[in-house]
């Protein structure tokens, strides 16, 4: 008992400080925003929607969406500090991951916890999961539509300077202090109510490298269309 007093001390106070350098750091960035369709933004769905990015860049998603978006994290001791710092910027995170080697992970109850979750609120995934491989897409997402009946809004960001922590496979991405970001919010996919998974997969893919590759290129400097600021989007 005393230990797990202990161990629950801790991570609380990990989140408290990880939530606070989000904070900190989100508030230096000079973040722009690209939609295709306005009805992308989270509020301005008509419904609920799941919002899919790549795992690397939880930091910028935590930073810019964990009030409106309830996301999955996995159960491990790093998420378990990760959901800590969402309650704190002010997110309700769902814990559970896919299932790997044969062990259940919370994977299907995470299922269920969305199916019910996203009936009220918008859900976020990342989609290539916290063990990767990285950048591609697992199957769970396509479950999670098909069951939920939700459309799903791919997201691209890209820091214009940031470093990578962690080996490549498992990498999360840090923005550096001041520097430029953008996020693309591509249009609406719906996955048909008889896709098999490799093929909603697949469709999920191609939407996610389209989002990723438009925001890598304007943060490399590309021409982007009009755009507006983080602060600007709750007023469009």
């Amino acid at each position: 008992m005393a230990n797990n007093h202990k161990n629950r001390k801790w991570t609380n106070t990990a989140g408290i400080v990880l939530a606070g350098g989000i904070r900190l750091l989100g508030g230096t960035l000079r973040i722009n925003c690209v939609a295709e369709d306005m009805s992308s933004l989270p509020h301005r769905r008509p419904s609920p929607a799941i919002y899919s990015f790549w795992h690397e860049m939880l930091l910028m998603a935590a930073y810019t969406y964990s009030a409106e978006i309830c996301p999955l994290i996995s159960r491990s001791a790093d998420g378990d500090i990760a959901a800590s710092a969402v309650r704190w910027l002010g997110g309700e995170p769902i814990r559970g991951s896919t299932n790997h080697g044969g062990k259940d992970r919370g994977g299907a109850g995470a299922l269920r916890s969305m199916i019910r979750r996203g009936k009220l609120q918008h859900l976020g995934i990342a989609v290539d999961g916290p063990i990767g491989p990285r950048r591609q897409v697992g199957p769970g997402i396509g479950v999670l539509a098909r069951h939920g009946g939700m459309p799903i809004i791919p997201v691209g960001i890209a820091p214009g300077i940031s470093k990578g922590l962690g080996r490549e496979d498992l990498m999360i991405r840090v923005p550096m202090p001041f520097c430029r970001c953008w996020i693309v919010l591509g249009k609406a996919v719906i996955i048909p109510a008889g896709a098999r998974r490799g093929e909603s997969a697949s469709i999920v893919q191609r939407a996610m490298d389209d989002v990723q590759s438009r925001a890598e290129k304007y943060a490399q400097g590309a021409a982007a269309p009009s755009s507006f600021s983080i602060r600007q989007m709750k007023h469009i």
